[in-house]
């Protein structure tokens, strides 16, 4: 009887079929006999690690090649023929264009380049050997799909916050909210289209009555009484439990139980006038330094003050003026210009009215940043 593996013969044409399921992948090395026929040379079934399960199917298709091609790369790296591996998952071939890859697909692109082989798809009908060797019963036992279809957060996990009770000091911040809405334009508005609708839900959804409270969207709606929403503030600010946070942690504590409109403008205006809070603000600017004051003099034009008076109107061909002040004796130099003269021209005065006269001056002060 013929020997099932045929002995490996590396001047001949090679083919690798990878196959994964699950649970475990497969795979079998094939040769091109002398007879045209394709025979198995060597074969791998493995069990994937509780990690691997976790992976997309995709990654697990092309986990099996890898893992083919790391038990056969005695075989195949360096062959004369170019080799193909057989895959039924048709996306496998998307990793053969450029894409952008995670790191464990990046680990393996720098693998596959060792070898010379070309990716074909085909069909799940023709993967038979492989399929088989991922498909071992014996695999699948303790393997099942309890994690599927499963919901991380449940419903009765999540709280709701916006009718818990708000007490600080004795003061019953929900109870005076029940009794101020009758006074509410809107709220009186809403709450009649309710008992004309008969429902406890308006606008889809965004309007409900519960528990004697008005809710917009899940919050407790604040009726238009400026102590009150200043005391909804207070609340969330003043308390020693609160510790005075800045403005967009306070917009984030209070409209997470309460909702009125311009809140986010209130709550800006209500820390920006609160003594405390505006003294012990941080600056985001560095420490201005000390003040130097400039150097004393010793003789007249070492240090001189330079500025322009621009915007006049046109005399004799000119609309702006240089001025030029000698620091110790304060004697000036005006100068008639052009507003548009270049650096060029500026130098050319500099020369001609106060260089050739006084020499070159150790320091010049202007308030020009160029």
């Amino acid at each position: 009887m013929e020997p099932v593996l045929a002995a490996p013969d590396l001047d001949k044409e090679m083919r690798v079929e990878a196959d994964a399921l699950d649970y475990a992948m497969g795979g079998v090395l094939s040769m091109k006999c002398e007879d045209k026929k394709w025979r198995p040379v060597v074969y791998i079934s493995k069990l994937l690690s509780d990690t691997k399960k976790n992976h997309e199917i995709h990654d697990k298709e092309m986990l099996a090649v890898i893992r083919c091609l790391e038990a056969w790369r005695h075989f195949l790296e360096g062959i004369q023929i170019k080799f193909k591996v057989w895959t039924d998952h048709k996306n496998l071939e998307y990793f053969m264009s450029s894409q952008k890859l995670n790191r464990c697909q990046t680990r393996w692109i720098l693998f596959l380049s060792c070898f010379d082989f070309k990716l074909v798809h085909v069909p799940g009908t023709k993967m038979g050997k492989a399929d088989g060797l991922s498909r071992r019963l014996d695999w699948q036992e303790g393997v099942g799909k309890e994690n599927k279809d499963r919901m991380l957060v449940k419903k009765e996990w999540l709280e709701t916050r916006a009718l818990e009770e708000i007490v600080i000091e004795g003061i019953d911040i929900l109870d005076r909210i029940r009794k101020l809405k009758a006074v509410d334009d809107e709220i009186v508005k809403v709450v009649e289209e309710i008992k004309k609708a008969n429902v406890k839900v308006l606008r889809n959804k965004e309007w409900r009555e519960e528990d004697g409270l008005m809710l917009k969207d899940e919050k407790v709606y604040v009726p238009r009484d400026e102590e009150l929403r200043a005391e909804v503030i207070w609340l969330h600010h003043d308390t020693l439990v609160e510790g005075h946070r800045g403005q967009w942690k306070m917009v984030e504590l209070v409209t997470g139980n309460f909702w009125w409109p311009r809140v986010t403008t209130e709550v800006k205006q209500y820390i920006e006038g609160r003594n405390l809070c505006q003294r012990n603000k941080n600056r985001t600017e560095p420490p201005a330094g000390k003040l130097m004051p400039n150097e004393a003099p010793d003789k007249p034009w070492v240090h001189i003050m330079a500025d322009f008076i621009v915007k006049l109107l046109l005399s004799r061909g000119y609309d702006s003026i240089l001025v030029v002040c000698n620091q110790l004796t304060k004697m000036v130099y005006f100068i008639p210009m052009m507003e548009k003269m270049s650096v060029e021209g500026l130098v050319v005065l500099f020369r001609d009215h106060v260089w050739k006269l006084h020499g070159l001056p150790k320091s010049i002060i202007s308030n020009q940043g160029a």
